[in-house]
């Protein structure tokens, strides 16, 4: 089984200890330190491969402690120090991340405006399914 990068991390969310397994070439699983990152108000990330939990960490951060008038400067600002404080490999694996995150994102943004286009704008928010029929 390949695994890119080559040391991939396996976050295990929600679970009540903060567990990180690293998988190495031969498939392998042994358990890894989480090494933590300081963001600029002194709220720690552990550097686990959780993307969502840095940009949940940033916006409770930033954004909601700033009351929602967080300026792209301030908020800029603490993106620059915490790629900073990651290493080549770190940086590497949350760039990953994020760009698989925003492409599906993207696609799921395409794949709405094109049904508002299909239906005239009447995209039904409750539709579970081809199983299920609309109300």
């Amino acid at each position: 089984m390949s695994c890119w990068p080559p040391k991939c991390v396996v976050a295990l969310r929600g679970s009540s200890q903060a567990a990180v397994m690293k998988r190495t070439k031969t498939g392998q699983i042994g358990a890894g330190e989480i090494r933590k990152v300081k963001m600029l108000t002194g709220h720690e990330i552990p550097l686990d491969g959780d993307l969502l939990f840095v940009l949940e960490s940033l916006y409770r951060e930033v954004t909601l402690s700033r009351e929602l008038k967080a300026t792209f400067e301030e908020m800029m600002q603490e993106i620059v120090h915490l790629v900073d404080e990651m290493d080549e490999d770190t940086r590497k694996r949350y760039l990953i991340e994020s760009l698989f995150l925003n492409t599906v994102t993207y696609e799921n943004e395409r794949l709405g405006a094109y049904m508002r286009k299909l239906t005239g704008g009447a995209v039904n928010e409750e539709y579970d399914g081809p199983d299920k029929e609309s109300p």
